[in-house]
């Protein structure tokens, strides 16, 4: 029997996890920190072909998904894997990124269903290649007059 219980929202991206290749596979996953937000969006268009005053065809190009992660800290060991830091005596040096590397990102997010019930949703992106991560610094303030 089919399941009808549908999930009405998704919301809490969560359990983000990274996966480098190896010669047989993938590496075990590992844990990426806290993230803030998930953003997908496809990348696709429609080229359509006319011929005799009609449309004779449609040409679907699909490059899959573009997307935007924002966490609450980088990643050091992410970042060595993807070739954009170095491990030296003294700490972490940043280099130049020579290549992309495909890997898998791993997130999962919460539901809410038809009968209440939180599902949690596991979600796997396979061939992801990334930039380096944009930096932003705020300085915190409270509500304490001096």
């Amino acid at each position: 029997m089919a399941d009808n219980n549908k999930t009405l929202v998704r919301f809490n991206v969560q359990n983000i996890k990274f996966a480098t290749p190896n010669g047989s596979g993938f590496n075990s996953p590992v844990a990426y920190g806290t993230a803030t937000k998930m953003a997908l969006q496809a990348d696709s268009s429609v080229k359509k072909i006319f011929g005799d005053g009609r449309r004779i065809c449609s040409i679907v190009n699909d490059k899959g998904k573009t997307g935007t992660m924002t966490t609450n800290n980088i990643n050091d060991e992410y970042e060595v894997a993807m070739g954009r830091k170095i491990k030296t005596a003294n700490g972490l040096a940043e280099i130049k990124q020579q290549k992309n590397i495909s890997h898998c990102v791993y997130f999962e997010t919460c539901g809410m269903a038809e009968d209440g019930s939180i599902p949690i949703a596991k979600t796997w992106l396979y061939g992801v290649t990334s930039a380096r991560p944009a930096e932003s610094f705020d300085q915190n303030t409270d509500d304490i007059n001096e």
